[in-house]
Formats: C-alpha cells, structure tokens, sequence
C-alpha cells in the first residue's frame, strides 16, 4: 500500500513512475538477455524519474544497485497496525470494502 501511495504522490507531482514488483522485473531482465534484448528492455526501468518495487525481495537487489538508486528508508510503527488498534478503541470494523 505504502509503494502504490508513493507511485500515485509522484504521479501527481508530474513525475514518470514504473510500477512493477521485484520479481516480474528481475523475469523480464532475465527473458530480454536470454533473447538478446537487455539493454532495451532494461532502459524500460531506467527510464522514469522513479521506479517502485513492491515486494520485500527488493532489498535483496537494491544492495546491488545502490551505486544506481537514492533509497529512502521508512522506519515507524506499523500502518495496518494503527488501524487495527484504531478499530479495537472504536469497536468499528476496519475491512476493505469492494
């Protein structure tokens, strides 16, 4: 939530954003090489003002590609876990609605 939130500020702020998830990333690199279109495919990544990686995995990767990224840390208390507490003070129900 927390990725998809800084996407859309960064959006509105008129920047080029590439959403993905470290995996389907680290798959398409894999493919593009495999068929000779790295360098191509890779510019897809490089090309926006922000690229945002939604998984956990991708702290695994950004160790490799510090040289290339600014990474900005989040420290604090958990999001989900002020509304849970949110929701046990009010005796609401705090589910997502579809």
């Amino acid at each position: 939530m927390l990725a998809v939130g800084l996407s859309i500020a960064a959006c509105q702020a008129g920047y080029s954003v590439y959403f993905t998830t470290l995996y389907d990333m680290v798959r398409n690199l894999r493919e593009a090489e495999s068929a000779g279109r790295f360098a191509k495919t890779l510019q897809t990544y490089l090309k926006p003002a922000a690229l945002v990686c939604d998984k956990v995995l991708a702290s695994a990767i950004l160790d490799r590609l510090l040289h290339h990224a600014e990474v900005i840390s989040i420290n604090g208390p958990s999001y989900r876990l002020k509304d849970h507490m949110l929701e046990q003070r009010e005796g609401g129900d705090c589910r997502l609605q579809s």
